[in-house]
């Protein structure tokens, strides 16, 4: 069944209710002993209060209150009654109102004046034996119209709930994918920039040194396929996990790896000196990897702005944190421009341990990177 079968199905269902009511109704007000003087009037009522409750849904209360209000004129006009259609069409109203107005106070006033109208001119003991069997009636009716409401509410609570939750989900599955996102850019970024500034560099002095020294321009040959060997391997790890969203097969460079990064950088023509200070710790796995990304962006930059300068590579332990500063020694103007991308990576990497980052120039010239990350 469709959407739109499924919305009529409730309004046909109250059509059909409504109408076989009025239909009983009617036909007892008509010739029906159970009324003191059954006629047009009674089966007008009869109808009245049987064809409103065809929008008991749309407007419970008021088709509750115009049913009972139809009920209690026959009292009224005719003195007390006892009909069986009445009684269905009373239970109808009532559950109705309870189930879909939610207004009690309202329908136990409106049950409350249409029991006394029903029971007018009646010898006492009757009237109250009367009162006693509709208000209990009634009553029941109104209880399990209000369980009914209440697991309602508690049912659209709970889907709510649910579609909160799916909600919730897929941001957090949006919110993942963008931080992978992020995380493949930084390491392409890395990458990419490390190498394809030294492949520059070597390339260069390979050109160079081809005419003077041969040997030297060999060596420097050399180099940059390494380095291109090593940045192809790099990429192709790195697609990989993007491909197939397996973390674990993420480059992840350590801080034994230094060495090697400033060897490579030594190669492309930049004195750099690496120093460790303090005593060595224990470091998570993914703080180093951050720390040599760290180097690597810093040492970069080193070659593509102060190339023929002297940089040091410092990496201090510390009781509660691990701090890795790249700085260089010089006054020379930037030889080329920059991306802006590095140094926001790097601040993104430092700021997911909570860590601190200075960036800026050397008060005797040139230019530092610190990072620090906490070890707890």
């Amino acid at each position: 069944m469709g959407l739109q079968g499924r919305a009529w199905a409730p309004a046909a269902l109250d059509v059909a209710v409504a109408g076989l009511l009025t239909v009983i109704g009617v036909v007892g007000g008509f010739s029906a002993t159970d009324y003191p003087r059954p006629g047009v009037v009674t089966a007008l009522l009869m109808g009245v209060a049987g064809a409103v409750l065809g929008v008991r849904r749309r407007w419970p209360l008021t088709s509750f209150a115009v049913a009972v209000a139809a009920l209690g004129a026959v009292a009224l006009c005719f003195g007390h009654y006892e009909s069986g259609a009445s009684v269905l069409v009373a239970i109808v109203a009532t559950y109705s109102a309870v189930v879909h107005g939610g207004d009690l106070r309202f329908v136990a006033a409106v049950l409350i004046a249409y029991t006394a109208v029903l029971n007018l001119g009646q010898p006492l003991p009757e009237a109250v034996a009367d009162m006693v069997f509709t208000v209990t009636a009634l009553g029941l009716v109104a209880a399990a119209g209000l369980a009914v409401a209440t697991w309602r509410r508690h049912a659209t609570a709970s889907q709510r709930a649910v579609e909160v939750l799916a909600e919730q989900q897929e941001e957090a599955a949006r919110e993942a994918v963008e931080a992978e996102r992020r995380r493949i850019a930084r390491e392409l970024h890395d990458i990419l920039a490390h190498s394809l500034s030294v492949v520059a560099l070597q390339a260069g002095a390979a050109e160079r040194a081809l005419d003077r020294d041969l040997e030297r321009a060999r060596a420097a040959v050399r180099a940059t396929r390494a380095t291109a060997a090593e940045a192809q391997r790099e990429v192709q790890t790195l697609v990989r996990v993007a491909h197939d969203g397996e973390h674990d097969r993420a480059p992840q460079p350590t801080l034994t790896e230094l060495p090697d990064l400033v060897d490579t950088i030594r190669a492309a023509g930049v004195a750099v000196q690496l120093v460790t200070d303090g005593q060595p710790q224990p470091v998570p796995a993914a703080v180093q990897a951050s720390l040599y990304r760290v180097a690597q962006e810093g040492l970069t930059n080193v070659l593509k702005h102060a190339a023929g300068s002297h940089a040091c590579l410092t990496l201090r332990y510390r009781t509660d944190e691990v701090e890795l500063e790249v700085a260089n020694h010089t006054t020379a103007p930037q030889s080329g421009p920059g991306s802006r991308l590095g140094l926001a990576g790097v601040r993104e990497r430092v700021r997911l341990f909570d860590g601190r980052v200075h960036a800026g120039p050397r008060p005797d010239g040139g230019w530092v990177l610190r990072a620090t990350f906490p070890l707890r």
